[in-house]
């Protein structure tokens, strides 16, 4: 997608991008068409589309369109229409935040499948779902343009940044962390977490790594994996984490709008099909005072868009890393305070980031040390090939991943062009004596150090954040009235 340009004296070649941005559409859909005609062809079952997105907030949303509709019409270009202050509502409650609109005008934005992959919904099979991006009309042109408050425009702007400065591309995996909850009578209209916490000793008091878990949620884990295979979507790992009934699904790497795709796939699945069955699966923070925390830790890697290199391992290089990477982590760690706004979004995702949790909430990073804002993990042939990848272990399910990743390529681009050099690496369980700041410990001091952070704010989109900080505000304002237990309620099957 071509970026938006705001420079007044380009506005020619700006019209002619948006025709091009538009002209490409409109061939993107008759493809689409065609993809949707064979389809329907071998299932006949198929009933609806949904275009989906994902609001500032990382609720899941989407519109559906009848199948038959489209192929009886055939129009010029699939789409629907939402509302402009979609970005402006809650993430539990439809209210409209007027500070994060752009306008006082009533508008619309119209949400146009960009990606070219069709996933038929093994758990709903009448319908398959694609990923759009929202466009909305330029005044001057009278033609679509990439809308300003779109997560998915966001990241594509940094990715065309990233590649066009250096030929470099962002790829990446995330390792799905969550909780699964039996319903039962004791459940179904619980008021407090502790009825919850006391359904799940009921069916495993596993510990990490525990093949007892795996056995116990054996039926349920199976039917998650299996939608998830059914939908191209490459399990890697799966195991039981440390709290009871707590598990981690990782997938396979990918080129990082892809990850995130497939990182709100997983998510989507793995509440619908623990629903159908019977179950809670709640990707919260913390849903539980004396269980671990749920995070989705991003593993991601520098490649070199020519040769198709991983640009990450060095074998020479500090922690096995290369030069260029380090500046990336260098540049990631400079905003550190304000990507923590970004990664997690709610006051649950503080009860998650204390030290030695294992949670990376200090500002440094080193090999394999997980108290680490950045880890580089290990592997058997790290001395000699060097490490592949970094982790940043802070994010959260809270997060709308299309922004996180804006952000932190902006952040490590900073860091590649300014070649800021990390602190020393540090593999110390114990950072407390190394005078390492900690990130924010709360939502409102993050959400104040992106505010005051000029620098994301305009790479990510000035519209999109202010409306990104005002809705976080809003949501802060109305969480911070009811207790952590009730608070811990409210979103519990949100995420």
């Amino acid at each position: 997608m071509i970026e938006p340009q705001n420079n007044n004296n380009n506005n020619i070649n700006n019209n002619n991008k948006v025709n091009q941005d538009e002209n490409q559409l409109i061939l993107n859909s008759k493809q689409l068409l065609e993809q949707i005609k064979e389809i329907k062809k071998k299932n006949s079952q198929l009933k609806f589309i949904r275009v989906c997105w994902v609001d500032v907030s990382n609720k899941i949303r989407s519109k559906a369109v009848s199948i038959d509709w489209i192929l009886n019409h055939e129009p010029k270009l699939i789409h629907v229409s939402v509302t402009d202050v979609c970005m402006s509502l809650l993430c539990f409650q439809d209210s409209i935040t007027k500070e994060a609109l752009k306008s006082e005008n009533f508008g619309e934005a119209f949400l146009i499948p960009t990606s070219s992959k069709l996933n038929i919904l093994p758990y709903c099979p009448s319908h398959i779902q694609i990923f759009g991006e929202f466009f909305n009309l330029d005044n001057k042109s009278k033609k679509l343009k990439p809308w300003s408050l779109c997560p998915r425009n966001s990241l594509q702007r940094a990715i065309d940044k990233l590649k066009n400065r250096f030929g470099i591309i962002l790829k990446g995996s995330f390792e799905e962390e969550f909780y699964l909850i039996k319903k039962d009578d004791d459940n179904n209209n619980s008021t407090t977490t502790t009825t919850l916490l006391n359904s799940i000793k009921k069916l495993d008091n596993g510990t990490f790594a525990s093949y007892h878990s795996l056995d116990c949620y054996g039926d349920i884990l199976g039917k998650i994996t299996n939608a998830l295979d059914e939908q191209g979507l490459p399990v890697e790992q799966l195991l039981s984490e440390s709290g009871f009934g707590q598990f981690e699904i990782t997938i396979d790497y990918t080129d990082i709008m892809e990850a995130c795709n497939r990182h709100i796939l997983v998510r989507q699945t793995i509440n619908s099909v623990a629903s159908i069955n019977g179950y809670i699966a709640t990707f919260i923070p913390k849903p539980f005072d004396d269980l671990g925390g749920s995070g989705c830790h991003a593993h991601l890697s520098l490649w070199d868009t020519i040769t198709g290199r991983n640009l990450t391992p060095d074998a020479n290089g500090e922690c096995g890393i290369s030069l260029i990477n380090q500046y990336f982590i260098g540049g990631l760690l400079k905003h550190s305070k304000s990507l923590t706004a970004l990664f997690n979004t709610t006051p649950n995702s503080y009860e998650r980031l204390k030290p030695f949790c294992w949670s990376g909430c200090n500002i440094s990073w080193g090999l394999d040390n997980k108290e680490s804002f950045i880890r580089i993990p290990s592997n058997p042939f790290s001395t000699t090939n060097g490490c592949s990848n970094f982790e940043i272990k802070t994010i959260d399910h809270t997060s709308n991943p299309y922004l996180a990743m804006a952000a932190i390529i902006h952040a490590g681009f900073d860091g590649i062009e300014n070649s800021i050099a990390p602190p020393p690496p540090t593999s110390l369980f114990d950072q407390s004596n190394l005078n390492n700041q900690l990130i924010p410990l709360n939502i409102e001091d993050a959400i104040q150090s992106l505010k005051e952070n000029h620098y994301l704010c305009t790479n990510i989109g000035n519209d999109i954040s202010n409306a990104f900080i005002h809705v976080k505000l809003a949501e802060n304002k109305i969480l911070k009235e009811l207790s952590i237990d009730d608070q811990r309620l409210k979103l519990l099957e949100l995420f």
